[in-house]
């Protein structure tokens, strides 16, 4: 009984010796496996974060204040149009609504100002006599009333301002001139931007 007894104990021993090796050689393949392990999380990190800078990236560009319109360049004005037939020469400027154009024409050394109205039909001025008395308005200036003629040679829409080398002295400095013609059944006004005028 006693011999089964020493048998069975040193085969539990041997057993234990055996689990016990399996044990230790377990502990020790894990710790062998702990530095590998660390290396393949680092390099998992690194793949991770690799992944995420190769992504899409926003640049901030900082971009220079806007130029205040002051500062910019002044662009050409177009608030005249030329034309030359000859020895004949015409500067127009439309009104801003497009419904009337007041013109400067030198023929042969001689001036005309003239509110000429393109899109009426028949003679839309409203003169007594020939005379018809035209409200004229430069920049700031003090309105003035001039004593206008209505074309007799057949030109209906054309209403002859006097004083024409004077006007256009004066034109050349404004910005803005406003006219104010008789017209029947109809108080209009025309504005004008007329600053630019280079012409003879």
């Amino acid at each position: 009984m006693q011999v089964l007894l020493r048998g069975a104990r040193v085969d539990l021993a041997r057993v234990f010796f055996a689990l016990g090796l399996e044990r230790r050689s377990d502990v020790e393949q894990s710790c062998d496996r702990l530095p590998r392990m660390r290396a393949a999380a680092l390099l998992a990190l690194a793949t991770v974060v690799t992944a995420c800078n190769a992504g899409p990236r926003v640049v901030v560009h900082e971009e220079d204040e806007p130029v205040p319109a002051s500062q910019q360049a002044a662009e050409p004005i177009a608030n005249w149009a030329y034309k030359v037939d000859g020895d004949t020469s015409w500067a127009c400027a439309q009104s801003v609504d497009n419904a009337a154009e007041l013109c400067f024409r030198r023929a042969r050394g001689h001036l005309d100002s003239y509110l000429h109205l393109p899109s009426r039909e028949g003679n839309p001025f409203f003169c007594s006599h020939g005379h018809c008395a035209t409200k004229i308005k430069i920049d700031s200036a003090a309105e003035q009333t001039l004593q206008g003629t209505d074309d007799q040679g057949g030109g209906t829409r054309i209403l002859f301002l006097p004083a024409p080398e004077k006007l256009l002295r004066e034109v050349k400095q404004a910005k803005e001139v406003h006219v104010k013609p008789p017209m029947f059944g109809v108080d209009q006004e025309f504005d004008f931007h007329v600053a630019g005028l280079k012409w003879p």
